[in-house]
């Protein structure tokens, strides 16, 4: 891609698209060109080389899906480039293929667990076959050495698969923060807790026809998304410690669809979810979960809401709108990050280094330096 700035305004231009991403953003964006596929999820593995953070993520609405890992160049905080430095990162490919995999359905949901140079990391993919896969990203000792830039030479190899026990599509998987279970939820209406190595699983049933998003928002809790947006304790599995509709006292058969949902990580009685709607709710828990907050709307489905730490706003989001949002608290002006005419689908923040990744059905994935915000 190439980077044109203005006063007002930081235009990415690819091939014949163009994406606005309003001032005061000054993070470095970059974009693939087409990749040939619709982006269904994008995933920060939980480790980086010196010079490459990777990313996994899933395709979907393909005659045939995969699963892929990619390296993504990173820039080393407040370090200076010259101008011709800056020149040869821009022209740079935003994202180098390191290894597919075949996925027989959709890839509906994706996660990354484990690595830390004990054990090679897992990445596991939701299906729309009801599926849940896992692939060992291990390295590929028969690949040439490559530089640090381009990171490692890996492999994906399949290492265990479940056929799901919910009727029908998967929607939906996260690793906890210890990588050693894995939630996941769909269409069935079941939570489903996993062993990561491909043991055990428990399946809770809960009083939802489809459950849209399950995210591990501490070690031993889990936030769920469907008619409500309900909070989990895995040492007690038998009702949820919290339930939270967007209209208190509202029956969940009339309340609308939500699709994802997260926890504050720093200020935990915080929670945010996005409905298929396009509107943004908010919840404190300190209130007993009461009536929900307006954080502001989508002009389509809400697909993905995550918090981090930002100057332009600690709420993240995505839609079928095409954009990429950050809102501070209610009431506050939202900042555009990413404009596409494609469906954003999924985002992910890696706590590691900052970095930003989204993937759209515009057959791209962008990748954005938050540091800088």
């Amino acid at each position: 891609g190439v980077l044109a700035a203005s006063r007002s305004t930081t235009m990415l231009r690819l091939d014949d698209e163009e994406c606005y991403i309003d001032e005061p953003v000054r993070s470095s964006i970059k974009q693939t060109r087409s990749l040939g596929r619709k982006q269904s999820c994008v995933r920060w593995l939980p480790e980086c080389s010196a010079g490459a953070g990777i990313v996994a993520t899933g395709t979907w609405d393909e005659p045939s899906n995969c699963v892929q890992l990619w390296a993504v160049a990173l820039q080393p905080e407040d370090v200076e480039m010259d101008d011709d430095a800056a020149a040869a990162a821009s022209e740079a490919p935003a994202a180098r293929l390191l290894a597919t995999a075949h996925h027989a359905a959709s890839v509906l949901g994706l996660t990354a667990a484990g690595g830390g140079g004990v054990a090679p990391p897992v990445v596991c993919a939701a299906g729309s076959d009801g599926s849940l896969s896992c692939f060992s990203a291990a390295l590929d000792a028969a690949a040439p050495p490559s530089d640090a830039a381009a990171g490692p030479a890996l492999r994906l190899t399949p290492a265990w698969s479940d056929g799901g026990g919910g009727g029908g599509a998967l929607l939906s998987v996260d690793a906890s923060p210890d990588g050693l279970q894995l939630a996941s939820c769909g269409e069935g209406g079941l939570l489903s807790l996993h062993d990561a190595e491909g043991g055990e699983r428990l399946d809770i049933p809960t009083e939802e026809s489809c459950l849209f998003s399950a995210e591990w928002c501490s070690p031993n809790e889990v936030l769920t998304a469907g008619a409500c947006v309900s909070l989990w304790d895995k040492r007690d599995l038998r009702r949820p410690t919290s339930r939270l509709l967007p209209s208190f006292g509202t029956p969940m058969s009339c309340s609308p669809q939500l699709q994802a949902a997260s926890r504050h990580p720093q200020h935990p009685h915080r929670v945010a979810a996005g409905a298929s709607s396009g509107a943004l709710y908010g919840w404190d828990l300190r209130l007993g979960g009461g009536r929900a907050s307006d954080l502001g709307a989508h002009g389509g489905d809400v697909w993905c809401v995550a918090y981090a730490q930002l100057a332009l706003g600690d709420l993240l989001s995505c839609s079928s709108d095409g954009t990429l949002v950050a809102r501070a608290e209610e009431g506050t002006a939202s900042q555009v990050l990413v404009a596409l005419e494609q469906p954003i689908n999924s985002f992910h923040v890696s706590p590691l280094h900052g970095g930003l990744a989204a993937a759209s059905d515009a057959e791209v994935l962008t990748f954005i330096d938050l540091r800088a915000t």
